[in-house]
C-alpha cells in the first residue's frame, strides 16, 4: 500500500492500522496496468519500481480488475457491461 503525495510521489504505507479501516487515510496499491522504468533500474537492480523516483497515475477503481481467475473475469465482464 502506499500514500500519494500532492505532488504524486508513491511513498510505502508503513503503519499498522489501528481501528476501522473506514476511517483510514486513502491509501493505493501498484495495480499493474502500466509500469514505466528506466532499463537500468530493472536489469542493474532487480526492481519495477524504484523509491526515489516512483510517480502515480491514479486509475479509477472500476477500471482496475485483475483478472487471475475466471470468476475475477465475470466480475470484470459484468461491471464493464453496467457502465454503458
Amino acid at each position: 500500500m502506499y500514500r500519494v503525495s500532492k505532488d504524486g510521489m508513491l511513498a510505502p504505507y508503513t503503519n499498522t492500522p489501528a481501528g476501522r479501516t473506514q476511517d483510514m487515510e486513502l491509501l493505493y496499491r501498484v495495480n499493474g496496468a502500466v509500469y514505466v522504468t528506466q532499463r537500468s533500474v530493472l536489469m542493474d537492480e532487480g526492481k519495477i519500481i524504484d523509491p526515489e523516483s516512483c510517480i502515480s497515475v491514479l486509475m479509477p477503481r472500476e477500471r482496475s480488475t485483475d483478472i487471475d481467475t475466471e470468476l475475477d473475469f465475470v466480475v470484470a465482464e459484468a461491471s464493464f457491461r453496467s457502465q454503458k
